[in-house]
């Protein structure tokens, strides 16, 4: 399974969490992201009957999930 490197393009303090929708229908970004310390909240957008939009979380000073 892949692995990211989360780089900020420019280190802000106030900067302290992460934000990303991805597609609930595609499981291996959901791994992969929640792999790398991301959690899911907020609900479900359906945008068609083919693709709904989850929402993950990362905060800054989180440690990340190895395994």
């Amino acid at each position: 399974m892949g692995k990211i490197d989360l780089i900020p393009v420019k280190e802000n303090e106030l900067d302290k969490e992460w934000i990303l929708e991805t597609i609930l229908q595609e499981p291996r970004n959901c791994h992969l992201y929640e792999k790398c310390g991301f959690v899911r909240f907020g609900g479900e957008e359906v945008v068609n009957d083919k693709m709904t939009l989850i929402t993950y979380r990362l905060e800054r000073n989180a440690p990340s999930k190895e395994g």
